[in-house]
């Protein structure tokens, strides 16, 4: 493929590493290149589902008090909430990857993507045991998704910094400063899954905006994308 071949560019990693502020740097490049476009934010929503699991749950709780434990009955809720997730996660992340990513790019335009579907299903993975008890799996919907993704022209930027550093900007984030470190885990264990010419890392720790900026820029030249 050339260079004239738009690109896919997903942004990976923790709250606070600069994945958004890199994405409009990213962009403007692109544009100052003469080429078109598209930033959007993709990944499962899982707290909404949290949310529901929870309300699930009590009215569960509430329902077994009246006719005795019943097991069984627990089993089915949580077994039928998990096929809920699945379609409806999935038809929300489909509808906003249809319009955001699949439309945009095959009209030539290149597409900057903050979390994306790699993501989406490790949530999957973590939240669906985790919340629900019941055994992890790939829904098929994201599965293909993903597979058309990597099919293509794209390129995933990793970015981390230490310990510290990562807690340090979460507690900047007021909507984010309960994040769970176990999630970060998670993050970081699918990061390192990630391999290949088309997987671009950088530790933000100690380096400028700016600085980062030049590296991301210096490998997409580098590797003529």
């Amino acid at each position: 493929m050339t260079r004239n071949t738009p690109v896919i560019v997903t942004f990976i990693g923790p709250v606070g590493v600069g994945k958004s502020t890199q994405s409009r740097l990213l962009s403007k490049y692109f544009r100052k290149r003469g080429q078109k476009v598209v930033d959007t934010y993709l990944r499962s929503a899982h707290g909404t589902s949290y949310l529901i699991t929870v309300i699930l749950k009590r009215v569960q709780s509430q329902k077994s008090s009246n006719i005795g434990n019943n097991s069984l009955t627990g089993k089915s809720l949580e077994e039928k909430f998990a096929t809920f997730w699945n379609i409806s996660d999935s038809i929300n992340i489909l509808v906003k990857f249809l319009l955001t990513v699949y439309i945009p790019y095959v009209l030539g335009y290149n597409v900057l993507i903050e979390e994306g579907i790699f993501m989406s299903i490790e949530n999957f993975r973590l939240f669906r045991p985790k919340l629900l008890g019941v055994k992890a799996t790939t829904p098929l919907l994201l599965d293909i998704i993903l597979r058309w993704t990597n099919a293509h022209r794209n390129l995933y930027i990793i970015l981390d910094a230490g310990d510290d550093e990562v807690v340090k900007r979460r507690r900047t984030r007021v909507f984010r400063r309960s994040e769970s470190a176990d999630f970060v885990l998670l993050q970081r264990k699918a990061m390192s899954e990630l391999v290949g010419r088309d997987v671009l890392r950088i530790n933000t720790s100690e380096k400028s905006i700016e600085e980062v900026n030049k590296m991301i820029v210096k490998y997409i030249e580098k590797n003529e994308y």
